[in-house]
């Protein structure tokens, strides 16, 4: 289970209203919290939307963090380029056996390479 949420799908079991100095909802990492799947927002001036702090921290989404948006008709999904990679990765072990290493199949490819030159 990743850090942060509960085991269940109970409520929140932590007041999101608490700031610190900052001004900044916090949502420390130990707390169990289990965030709701859909919320409800509204697009503001120049397309703004707010992502709420439980969606952030449940992505790993950090302020001035880079992410990708992409438009699945008329969705707008958002990935951080971590999830873009799991994702990858997750496509990859679909197709290629688990007793197979790409890795040091390039590794050999490039030592032949290499020992054709020398």
């Amino acid at each position: 289970m990743p850090p942060g949420f509960a085991e269940s799908p109970a409520q929140p079991v932590l007041d999101l209203s608490a700031t610190h100095a900052a001004g900044k909802a916090v949502l420390p990492p130990y707390v169990p919290y289990k965030p709701p799947l859909r919320v409800r927002a509204k697009v503001g001036p120049g397309g703004r939307v707010v992502i709420p702090a439980a969606f952030r921290a449940a992505a790993g989404m950090e302020e001035g963090a880079e992410v990708t948006l992409t438009l699945h008709g008329p969705e707008v999904r958002i990935i951080t380029p971590d999830g873009a990679i799991r994702r990858a990765r997750e496509i990859v072990r679909r197709h290629i056996p688990a007793d197979r290493s790409l890795v040091d199949e390039f590794l050999a490819g490039r030592a032949a390479m290499w020992d054709g030159e020398a």
